[in-house]
């Protein structure tokens, strides 16, 4: 077309940016039309409608007994699991795709770790591992074994497939959302199955500071800080 065409890239690490995108977008190119991630998506709503009445302060449900599940084959996610279990001590169980009964032996030492606090369930971090869905289902069938014999107080989700096949697992119909408590990380309350009513927190595996589970431990726990070390 003669008239041609402008596009515009933007790339964004933290919310902010993507609300700087979206009233940027507004005040100086109205015609603009935007195309991207949900984050985007809600600032520019922030910014074109933002509410004229305080919104209700929100808090973390106070979850001791939280089970993360990180299947997400991201390096990011990979450190943030690394950084709280260093300063925490919180305990971890490594599962290896396509090796059989790799936590199954293992479930009653899990829930009475579970039973004492929080832990960590984990795809194996190996470069050359290609993590499908396959490998997804196989954790999630272990978390619905784990789920059987212990409930946890939340459930934290990291990864789209692996949360997807964990809720499958359980029977569950989706997660109603509730409330950002960090940066693109989102908690909710399991719908249907041997989890509802349960807390879940979703984030996306590669999204994310080195510290974001850290302090996702720490509001999760009721603002203990007890078991971090300096």
């Amino acid at each position: 077309m003669k008239q041609g065409r402008r596009l515009i890239t933007c790339d964004a690490a933290h919310q902010r940016h993507l609300e700087v995108i979206a009233r940027l977008a507004g005040d100086q190119f109205p015609h603009l039309l935007l195309s991207g991630s949900a984050g985007l998506a809600q600032a520019l709503a922030r910014c074109r409608f933002e509410e004229t009445e305080a919104r209700p302060a929100s808090r973390a449900a106070v979850c001791h007994h939280l089970l993360f599940v990180c299947g997400s084959g991201s390096n990011v996610l990979r450190s943030q699991v690394d950084t709280l279990i260093r300063k925490t001590g919180v305990p971890r169980y490594i599962l290896v795709p396509g090796r059989p009964t790799t936590l199954s032996g293992r479930s009653k030492t899990i829930v009475k770790d579970l039973d004492s606090g929080a832990v960590v369930l984990q795809l194996a971090p190996v470069e050359s591992l290609v993590y499908d869905n396959s490998a997804a289902r196989q954790l999630a069938a272990e978390i619905a074994a784990i789920l059987r014999y212990r409930r946890p107080d939340g459930l934290f989700l990291s990864g789209g497939d692996t949360a997807a096949a964990v809720l499958g697992a359980i029977g569950a119909r989706g997660v109603r959302l509730q409330v950002e408590i960090l940066p693109g990380v989102i908690q909710g309350t399991v719908i249907g199955g041997a989890g509802n009513g349960l807390p879940a927190i979703t984030k996306a595996g590669a999204f994310g500071e080195p510290d974001t589970l850290l302090q996702l431990y720490g509001l999760l726990a009721g603002g203990r800080s007890a078991g971090l070390a300096g």
